[in-house]
């Protein structure tokens, strides 16, 4: 009855049902999303009961693409069209009782396809594609992902030219304190991998034909003004190990964990995670530094790369002053050595003249009386 009472109350409109996020079983089950949110999922239909219950509702049961169980409250008035569906319809949480099945509440039902993502404006630069309406929609206390916004940049970044862009971390502070202005706009960043994941929706709603999407979790010691929340006040320290996250385009390979890389294209948001697997924080949820990219290059590692100018000035003074110090020596030895071998001349000298006796203080010293 709470459920239904729940399902009465939070019935979508129209624009709760095009701004419904696109999530799958990982965001349901563990996720801890907000009661009442507007989710969209895929799935096959298992059942669907033709009895009606407490009113025009009726029951149904969807098989994840992940292959969890997700139970469906469909008003009488909407039959499903095909096996397999896109479903959106408000998040009513999980019931015990059903061993921990997720409950929505329907909305809505289409046939699952490829999804034709909205278009954001990219011809406008500078803070002016904040503006567009799919990125003004991003909230960065969300722990579930705006699809249609991250939709429409992957298909905005692989259009994107290949030019050089400023760095994400010269503004990492500011974007930390306001991070919609910064929406949309190309950027680089550079970091060490943590792990590196494919994404599965991207792989299932094939959004604009792009059939793969990599996501990578990555770490960068930052200077500058960082922005923290110690005992509940905000602080501004000067350095801090900051998480990025990239979606990278393309059909490169994985990078494994400890390379370093970077990588070019447009932030989205502050992606806010769940921690999980017992880890114990200051707050149960992470953030992380969230860009669309078209691609990763991976850095050398220290010691691999070409040696910089200044290196080999550093190892031409030292080679300089290590010189200079040798020929000191060199020049003190020839000098030691000379005057031993003139020591040894005298030393024959005299031999040859007192005929090899030791000279006495008798033979030249007169003695007085």
């Amino acid at each position: 009855a709470v459920t239904l009472a729940w399902a009465q109350t939070h019935e979508l409109s129209a624009a709760s049902i095009d701004a419904a996020a696109r999530v799958g079983a990982w965001e349901l089950y563990r996720a801890r999303l907000p009661l009442g949110m507007p989710v969209a999922v895929t799935g096959t239909l298992a059942w669907s009961d033709p009895a009606t219950i407490r009113g025009p509702w009726r029951r149904a049961l969807l098989t994840l693409d992940e292959g969890l169980p997700c139970q469906l409250f469909l008003p009488a008035a909407i039959e499903p069209a095909a096996d397999r569906l896109r479903v959106c319809g408000t998040f009513l949480g999980t019931e015990d009782d059903a061993g921990g099945v997720t409950v929505l509440a329907v909305a809505a039902l289409a046939p699952a396809g490829a999804s034709t993502p909205a278009v954001i404006n990219v011809d406008a630069t500078g803070p002016a594609i904040a503006e567009d309406p799919l990125l003004r929609a991003v909230d960065d206390y969300r722990t579930a992902l705006e699809r249609p916004a991250y939709e429409a940049l992957l298909t905005a970044v692989a259009k994107d030219p290949l030019s050089p862009t400023p760095s994400i971390h010269d503004i990492a502070g500011r974007l930390w304190k306001d991070a919609a202005p910064y929406r949309g706009q190309r950027f680089h960043a550079t970091g060490r991998v943590i792990r590196a994941w494919e994404d599965p929706l991207v792989a299932i709603d094939q959004p604009a034909g792009i059939g793969r999407v990599l996501r990578v979790l990555m770490h960068h010691y930052d200077t500058g003004l960082i922005g923290a929340f110690i005992r509940d006040s905000e602080k501004d320290g000067d350095t801090g190990l900051r998480i990025y996250e990239l979606a990278v385009l393309g059909d490169q390979p994985a990078p494994r964990p400890g390379d370093e890389i970077v990588a070019d294209g447009r932030f989205l948001k502050l992606n806010r995670r769940p921690l999980t697997g017992g880890e114990v924080r200051a707050s149960d949820h992470a953030w992380s530094v969230m860009l669309v990219t078209k691609g990763y290059r991976v850095l050398p590692q220290r010691g691999e790369g070409p040696v910089p100018l200044f290196s080999w000035v550093l190892l031409g003074l030292g080679g300089a002053v290590l010189g200079f110090i040798v020929y000191r020596l060199v020049i003190q030895l020839r000098r030691d050595r000379e005057l031993l071998r003139e020591l040894r001349e005298a030393a024959d000298k005299r031999a040859a003249i007192t005929g090899g006796r030791p000279v006495k203080p008798s033979d030249s010293t007169p003695v007085s009386d």
